[in-house]
């Protein structure tokens, strides 16, 4: 996934690369997996890296523009005059 990182990964790509294993519905292994990263790099901190991206898989967030996106306040004083 990092090699991916700001792409979309879905499950298949996960499962055909990571385990040489090919798509089957009633797998669990990606979703365990996930829930496991999740645990030990996401927890505890106000940026998740790890994505679900709705119907499509899983993508690593750039947690560094996304905390200068959540931080930058410098566009909140730029329209402060033109909403009067």
């Amino acid at each position: 996934m990092l090699r991916h990182k700001g792409q979309v990964v879905t499950r298949t790509m996960l499962l055909e690369n990571v385990w040489d294993y090919y798509f089957d519905p009633q797998s669990n292994v990606i979703d365990v997996h996930i829930s496991r990263l999740r645990q030990k790099i996401d927890n505890g901190f106000e940026l998740q890296l790890i994505r679900t991206i709705r119907g499509a898989g899983y993508m690593i967030h750039d947690g560094e523009e996304q905390w200068k996106r959540q931080h930058d306040h410098t566009h909140d004083f730029a329209n402060v005059g033109s909403q009067q």
